[in-house]
């Protein structure tokens, strides 16, 4: 499908419309139509994601991290998550993102969350590179997957 100029793959674009209806529905459910990172810490208590989906997510990052920042999660988080003039995220946010690319958090869901947040972020605000967007599908997949299993826990 061209865009704008840009030859986007079918695939791709119906990938990144669900991501974006899937995120417009997290957003409106859990936090009244507007979140922050702050308010995916406070609210984790009452959100469940599927471990499997949460693991498809970070084995989907872990393959980019290698090709493109010689495995190096660091780098990923300050640079690849939070790009050129991004507004950069609070070192405890980006500390919660390592942890759930690492694996070595027990609350693997606000590091899930905060990264899915960015991406978003970027999607929306970012570089505006749409001559990249092809080589994210399997991203957009997984991180579409998380969202579809996102599930109200508690109400306290």
């Amino acid at each position: 499908m061209i865009v704008k100029g840009y030859e986007i793959e079918d695939r791709v674009v119906a990938e990144i419309g669900k991501f974006a209806i899937l995120w417009n529905c997290f957003e409106r459910s859990f936090f009244n139509n507007f979140l922050s990172p702050k308010d995916i810490i406070k609210k984790s208590n009452i959100i469940a994601v599927d471990r499997e989906k949460e693991k498809a997510l970070v084995d989907e990052i872990q393959k980019r991290i290698y090709l493109l920042y010689d495995d190096d999660v660091n780098n990923y988080v300050n640079d690849g998550l939070h790009p050129g003039n991004a507004i950069q995220s609070d070192g405890k946010y980006k500390q919660y993102m390592q942890e759930f690319i690492d694996q070595s958090s027990q609350n693997s869901t606000i590091g899930c969350l905060l990264i899915i947040h960015r991406i978003r972020n970027n999607l929306m605000h970012g570089l505006k590179m749409p001559d990249n967007l092809n080589g994210q599908y399997k991203l957009f997949k997984a991180v579409s997957g998380v969202l579809e299993s996102v599930e109200r826990i508690n109400d306290n």
